[in-house]
């Protein structure tokens, strides 16, 4: 059909840091809202939208009561409408927090007697299911999709098309799954748009610079509804989005109605302009309902990998939000805490999950100013969320009996477990150096619980400014417990003889007279598993002793575990990167395997049994494997520690996880709302080379399954890592692909805004679990959140 009517929706993109420091682009914005209310007093056409509600929100916070009643009065008459969206994510905010900032512009809708039905999101694609799901719970029906596909792509093979986008639990969303948020300037519909470099990003054709505006759009414009035509598109109508200026964070632009006005007299009775807001939008895309397809499944969104240029500050991001999370649960388990609101830390785990990773010019002029200061106050969010629930969290344990920090030292705690469900696994309680002292004439210390008497199996680890007591413990719903640390007892302690059944005089205890756990040179065993390892093949077994099963994949590429490093050589830093497209690394990428080279240390306690493995890999100064496994349950813990080295090329990290079972299997992995398989549950034409998840990854078969927590770092890669086409949801040929699972730590590739220098000391934490147990996912993720959030642990 051939298109006779534009709907052009004008709006502002927000984009956190990209071209401003993030205080100065939300100044901007702030007063793009009174430019914007100027206007439309004195033009009654015009019409703007505000793209995301955080802007609204901070104006709110500063406008007169004059100023706030010209705003209400213009969205009630449509001059000005509002996206209920808040800021345009990524999939790492999680869904509390999601349905927290949406619910603010729902409700400052519903105080000016406007019901928001609709959301729109810029340069984002995909969107977690946690998302949809936030927007469906506070009523949300309509979803405006701007695709950027700059290392990206739209779903279902084509974009300008809706559809219904059915959750799981039933809810539908209709989705307009539209062009870039800036095509309509490039066809030429708003003033101010003819810039040469922006105005050949988005078409490919015979512009000139210094051609007029009207000029550009009779040129363009029926060639982009031609190419509509030929493409089998089924309206005649189709939406546009125009910007202020051809730039991100711009300005409204009033001189858009002069260029309508010409249009539509020279050419309004083949192709007519209107300036529509949402809402006039979707009443109208409501009236094809009937034709529009229904959809179900995940959308990933190809920008997620922007964080792993951030390894340390999503570190503390994942931490903070887990600690929120389990703060959430303390709160209705304890209905009596005095507590403060969690508004500020939401505000700022939701800007440090913004779309934006940094400046626009991070690669170009990496070791200017401004460069740093976006950085730094992209991770200051992450650190400030941090702070804040830290805070919040030891004002309401003090409530609790939680001991101040006082001059009188204590050595008694309490554990508290505010999950609504058995908790079964480590507790930590922390020794400060200076409360060492009081043990010091003694012969070491033994966890005791305070009811019962008991002395409880524990084992130190150091930790910063202090020790970490590890016990086991299984605790009830809600359930409290008190701890003491006492003294050991003279008798207990003391040997009138220096040698020992484990130890000679010359005081070193290598006998094992406790086979329960041990540790070789190239093997480590509990009661529950075999792991092995080899200079040529790394950690090549991983046996669940009491199933007598290999839990590692016979087809694997790689040995489990074992770090992969990515170069890929880049002379022109731009241009080269930009090439790279899909694939996150180029044809000449250069590929290094970790080579296990020697144990560093091993360690067999009451409670775990730890070794040191050091591993040889190019771009490191030094690369670890710390595996702890325990005593009383299957479950190890695998820490990642390496010291990487800066380099300007195109880089990634990868670490293999070659899991996998005999029988007929799937794989899960959670979105903090619902868990879903990756190249199944999936919207056509997505993304299916790497994922978000939030607690951790599960393999289920029929009696049987593999958990694996996932607290540090959640990008998770499914597939080889070959430079090659890729591969969308719904492809035939996805079916031949064998699914090999790797964590991936680290990225630079980016040509704009990724960080470039990777450099530094990271940590990435794993939790492998197995058994009959996890044969059901969820059973299998609600372990992995337990594992990340653990329970508290606080002196009393």
């Amino acid at each position: 059909m051939r298109v006779k009517t534009i709907h052009l929706i004008h709006h502002s993109h927000l984009d956190v840091g990209y071209t401003e420091l993030p205080g100065k682009i939300l100044h901007r914005h702030i007063g793009f809202i009174r430019q914007a209310l100027r206007i439309a007093q004195n033009h009654a056409d015009f019409k703007w939208v505000v793209d995301t509600f955080w802007p609204l929100e901070e104006f709110l916070h500063q406008a007169s009561a004059l100023e706030k009643e010209r705003l209400a009065t213009a969205i009630r008459q449509g001059q000005i409408d509002v996206s209920a969206n808040y800021l345009n994510f990524t999939e790492n905010l999680g869904y509390s927090a999601l349905r927290n900032v949406t619910q603010r512009s729902v409700e400052f809708g519903s105080s000016i007697g406007v019901d928001f039905k609709h959301a729109m999101t810029a340069d984002i694609n995909g969107h977690s299911l946690a998302f949809a799901q936030a927007l469906a719970d506070r009523g949300i029906q309509y979803l405006f999709s701007c695709i950027h596909t700059h290392h990206g792509m739209f779903p279902l093979f084509r974009c300008q098309t809706p559809f219904y986008w059915e959750l799981p639990q039933g809810e539908q969303i209709l989705v307009w799954n539209g062009e870039h948020y800036f095509l309509g300037n490039s066809l030429g519909l708003m003033p101010q748009a003819a810039y040469l470099r922006p105005q050949r990003y988005l078409v490919n054709d015979d512009f000139q610079v210094g051609e007029d505006e009207l000029t550009i759009a009779e040129r363009r414009l029926p060639r982009y509804l031609d190419h509509l035509e030929s493409s089998g598109y089924p309206y005649d109508f189709v939406p546009l989005m125009v910007s202020g200026l051809i730039t991100d964070n711009a300005p409204p632009n009033v001189q858009i109605l002069s260029l309508i006005k010409k249009w539509n007299q020279k050419h309004g009775d083949k192709v007519r302009l209107v300036l529509l807001n949402l809402s006039d939008f979707f009443q109208r895309l409501d009236q094809e309902a009937a034709s529009i397809p229904v959809y179900r499944g995940v959308w990933p969104d190809w920008w997620s990998d922007g964080f792993l240029g951030d390894p340390a500050g999503v570190r503390i991001f994942r931490m903070a939000q887990r600690h929120y999370h389990r703060f959430e649960k303390l709160a209705r388990h304890h209905p009596e805490i005095q507590q403060a609101p969690l508004t500020e830390v939401v505000q700022l785990l939701a800007l440090y999950a913004e779309h934006t990773f940094g400046h626009s010019d991070t690669l170009t002029y990496p070791s200017h100013w401004m460069v740093h200061a976006t950085a730094i106050h992209k991770q200051h969010y992450a650190v400030n969320a941090m702070e804040c629930i830290e805070t919040i969290t030891d004002q309401a344990l003090e409530q609790l009996g939680a001991r101040p920090y006082t001059s009188e030292r204590s050595v008694r705690y309490e554990l508290l477990n505010p999950h609504d469900h058995e908790y079964a696994g480590l507790a930590t309680l922390y020794l400060e150096n200076i409360d060492l002292d009081l043990f010091e004439l003694h012969q070491g210390l033994n966890v005791m619980d305070c009811d019962s008497g008991a002395v409880l199996p524990h084992q130190q680890r150091s930790s910063t400014r202090g020790q970490e007591l590890c016990i086991s413990v299984v605790l009830a719903p809600g359930e409290r417990q008190k701890l003491e640390l006492v003294p050991v007892s003279q008798d207990a302690a003391v040997s009138f003889l220096t040698s020992s059944p484990i130890r000679g005089v010359d005081r070193v205890e290598d006998i094992s007279i406790n086979h329960s756990l041990s540790i070789e040179e190239n093997c480590l065993n509990t009661p529950w598993v075999h792991i092995a390892w080899s200079q040529k093949q790394g950690i090549h077994t991983w046996k669940d002793l009491k199933n007598d099963l290999d839990l590692l994949r016979t087809d694997r590429k790689h040995a489990a575990f074992t770090p992969i490093y990515e170069r890929s050589p880049c002379t022109d830093t731009r241009e080269e990167r930009r090439q790279i497209g899909r694939n996150r690394k180029r044809e000449n990428v250069q590929r290094s395997v970790g080579l296990w080279q020697a144990v560093l240390g091993s360690e067999v306690g009451e409670v775990f049994a730890k070794v040191v493995l050091a591993y040889q890999l190019p771009g490191t100064e030094s690369c670890v494997i710390e595996l702890v496994a325990y005593r009383d349950r299957p479950q190890v813990d695998v820490t990642l520690l390496v010291h990487k080295t800066s380099c300007k090329d195109a880089e990634n990290l990868y670490l293999s996880m070659p899991f996998g079972l005999p029988d007929r299997h799937e794989l899960w992995l959670d979105t903090s709302v619902h868990p879903f398989r990756p190249w199944k549950d999936q919207i056509p034409g997505s993304l299916t080379d790497f994922f978000t998840v939030h607690e951790g990854v599960a393999l289920c078969s029929e009696n049987y399954g593999i958990a694996v927590a996932t607290r540090d770092s959640g990008v998770m890669q499914l597939g080889d890592l070959q430079h090659k086409p890729r591969i969308l949801a719904g492809m035939p040929a996805l079916e031949h692909e064998t699914g090999h699972l790797y964590a991936w730590l680290m990225t630079n590739y980016w040509e704009t805004n990724f960080p470039v220098n990777l450099a530094g000391f990271h940590q990435f934490q794993y939790s492998v679990m197995w058994g009959e147990a996890y044969q059901d996912p969820k059973v299998a993720l609600q372990q992995c959140q337990d594992v990340n959030e653990g329970i508290y642990c606080y002196l009393i």
